[in-house]
């Protein structure tokens, strides 16, 4: 058999991904099938639906306001122009207090039964907003990072630092706790947590086109462009964010959530403070290899940009 590439079997061997762990053993299974995965975040999905579209509608108005400006509805001159800019910062905020909103709706057990609670949970959410950007400012940054690297190492982060933001729900765990406590509990359960996110994935995409599909062809709407700026296209287009943001968003939370539950309950070991060095050691690289990136990707689109002119010239 090949050997990998030396980076990667260095992450794997110390880190848990292959098939068996340092003492011989065979690694333990997640519980869940995904069939009864999938059953159980459509059963808890159905219990508060009704709230997930509400805050999936304060989630769209961003979108809403941007399809205003594309539908030509609202004017051209500086007041207008300054109205606009006011609504998009409002609803940029709104939008990222919405995703934290499903996060706690997820995470916490009990039902939200009126609005007034869910009016709670956005106040909340203000307390929250710099810890969940940071968290994901870190993942990012690790992601592009390793990425830069090498590619698959940037794939496998992509899996490893995938709860990171569940555990800061869950765990109270913030920044590169956070992420450290993702890989605590994937590193385990890799391959497994790879298919279900992979999967995952695939499903959502699926019933995205059947959803776009299915507008296409009993409503007559193509909900991939504009194409007739009427009021029953808007509606359309604004209702397909309503849905998007008030189904999908939660259904994907849900799914992570019940992946991270069953992981919690099989693997309850404390990390070593050998393999925090580690961990740490590899997430600081992706970190500081990050800044290369960027700047590498911006020399790149400036080459781009460069040479599409001259050739545009020569015609």
């Amino acid at each position: 058999m090949e050997k990998e590439p030396k980076i990667l079997e260095k992450i794997s061997s110390e880190e848990g991904i292959k098939q068996e762990s340092e003492n011989g053993e065979k690694k333990m299974k997640l519980r869940l099938s995904f069939l009864d995965l999938l059953g159980n975040i459509w059963k808890r999905f159905l219990e508060r639906w009704e709230l997930f579209l509400v805050i999936g509608f304060v989630m769209s108005i961003f979108e809403i306001i941007l399809l205003l400006k594309d539908f030509e509805v609202l004017g051209e001159n500086s007041l207008h122009s300054l109205i606009f800019i006011f609504w998009i910062i409002l609803s940029l905020i709104l939008a990222l207090l919405s995703q934290i909103v499903f996060f706690y709706m997820v995470v916490e057990q009990k039902t939200f039964s009126n609005i007034a609670e869910i009016n709670i949970l956005y106040r909340k959410a203000i307390s929250d907003v710099l810890p969940f950007l940071w968290i994901g400012f870190l993942s990012s940054m690790v992601i592009l990072g390793m990425t830069f690297l090498f590619v698959i190492p940037g794939l496998l982060f992509v899996f490893l630092l995938g709860l990171s933001s569940m555990i800061y729900f869950c765990e109270h765990k913030k920044g590169m706790e956070a992420l450290l406590g993702s890989w605590h509990y994937v590193s385990r359960f890799f391959w497994e947590f790879a298919f279900r996110m992979t999967s995952g994935l695939f499903l959502m995409l699926l019933l995205l086109f059947a959803f776009v599909g299915l507008a296409d062809v009993f409503l007559g709407i193509d909900l991939s462009k504009i194409e007739e700026k009427n009021t029953f296209s808007f509606i359309g287009h604004s209702i397909s964010s309503i849905f998007q943001n008030g189904v999908f968003v939660p259904l994907s939370l849900l799914f992570l959530h019940e992946i991270y539950k069953d992981m919690k309950s099989l693997y309850g070991e404390q990390v070593t403070q050998q393999q925090r060095i580690k961990r740490k050691r590899w997430l600081y690289l992706g970190i500081s290899l990050a800044p290369l990136a960027i700047i590498s990707l911006v020399i790149f689109l400036v080459f781009l940009i460069v040479s599409l002119n001259i050739n545009t010239q020569s015609f």
